[in-house]
């Protein structure tokens, strides 16, 4: 990964800032601690026992939104979260860019890695869709863009084992991204796989899907000058249309009575609004406005469950691994039941705070965040960027 000029900008900076204190060599120890503890975390998938119920599982990966920037938005609290089952307010997507996001979840039944090794052979259980092939699904893939930026696509295939994405001919162009390149309508897309996947007969499927509808720089086909409009208000009207899709498409999943199950997942916020640190929009730093965000799973025609709470809440700090055991929990059930006691939420492995990029990571220990640039001694955060961390509330 190439460094932009922000953010050798910042690597001066954090150089410079003489109120920054050194960390002893402790921390260094802890963190790499912390990648040999991960490293001995899988979680096994095993095949669902005669009579299981059949469901598919539906990954809807997002690029651009995090916690911060839906508060930036006015829509953190919007009824949208509203339909599904599971909420998790403290997951840390650990990385800020798309491509190795990407990788983080499809390696999600291993602990996490890392930035190096994501980009190294990983062990076949570490790989998710590998695992699900293995148990008895049928996997495909699907991107509203032509996966070229960054050789997105060629880059999964290779290392994560993707299918062939699913064709894009014939369907509307909603948005053209920074570069250019077109933007397919979401829910045309999933809509389309959706047909094809009721005309294959396997009992099980899983569908890996990326959108770019929110990357920055995209920008509807019908705003000629958008440039000219306010960033967050233009951004608001991408999320909504998002939120719309997936309501539209998770209402076509009911309809149809076969079990699913809807997995919402982000790739990384957006960087909305920035901070004293590192301005709007860059993301070099992977700052936790940046790397938590809001993860949802809705289970559909699971089933009568106990009556409870929509969606009930997980505060608890977790990550990729955290849906890899909820996945699996779900083929181990009798019932893919959408209400439960709470357990299941109280069982799933929890992961302390450690978020990277190329050449630069991010710790926390007891509340504090300690930064670690490859190039320089650690040092710690200033509060200011400790205060978003540490704000945690539910949607009302």
């Amino acid at each position: 990964m190439k460094r932009s000029l922000a953010f050798l900008f910042l690597a001066a900076l954090v150089l410079a800032c003489g109120s920054c204190r050194a960390v002893s060599h402790i921390f260094s120890d802890r963190l790499e601690a912390f990648y040999a503890q991960e490293s001995q975390r899988v979680v096994h998938f095993e095949t669902p026992p005669a009579g299981a119920p059949a469901f598919d599982i539906i990954l809807i990966h997002i690029c651009s939104l995090g916690w911060d920037d839906l508060e930036a938005a006015s829509l953190r609290d919007h009824p949208f979260w509203k339909n599904f089952d599971y909420l998790f307010t403290n997951f840390n997507s650990v990385v800020s860019y798309t491509n190795p996001s990407a990788h983080r979840l499809l390696h999600a039944p291993c602990g996490q890695m890392p930035h190096a090794a994501l980009y190294r052979p990983i062990p076949p259980e570490c790989g998710l869709l590998d695992e699900l092939r293995r148990v008895g699904f049928r996997t495909y893939a699907a991107f509203d863009h032509d996966g070229r930026y960054g050789d997105f696509a060629e880059e999964l295939k290779k290392k994560d084992r993707t299918d062939p994405a699913l064709p894009l001919d014939g369907l509307s162009v909603v948005e053209h991204n920074f570069d250019g390149s077109d933007i397919i309508d979401p829910s045309a897309l999933l809509e389309r796989w959706w047909r094809q996947r009721q005309d294959d007969a396997a009992p099980r499927a899983a569908l890996y899907f990326n959108t770019t509808l929110l990357h920055d720089g995209a920008h509807f086909v019908k705003d000629k000058e958008w440039w000219k409009r306010d960033r967050v208000d233009r951004y608001r009207e991408a999320v909504l249309l998002l939120f719309a899709d997936v309501e539209r498409f998770m209402k076509l999943l009911a309809a149809s009575g076969r079990p699913a199950v809807v997995v919402f997942v982000p790739e990384h916020g957006m960087g909305l609004r920035g901070s004293k640190m590192q301005a709007a929009g860059v993301r070099e730093i992977p700052l936790p406005r940046l790397t938590l965000v809001p993860v949802a799973v809705k289970v559909i025609n699971g089933g009568p469950g106990a009556a409870g709470e929509s969606p009930r809440v997980s505060n608890a700090p977790v990550s990729h691994l955290a849906l890899a055991e909820m996945l699996a929990a779900f083929l181990r059930r009798p019932s893919l039941a959408a209400g439960d006691s709470g357990a299941l939420l109280e069982s799933l492995p929890r992961t302390p705070f450690v978020s990277e990029n190329s050449g630069i990571r991010i710790a926390e220990k007891d509340g504090q965040l300690s930064l670690y640039p490859d190039y320089r001694p650690r040092t710690l955060l200033e509060p200011e960027e400790a205060e978003f961390f540490i704000q945690r509330r539910r949607p009302k």
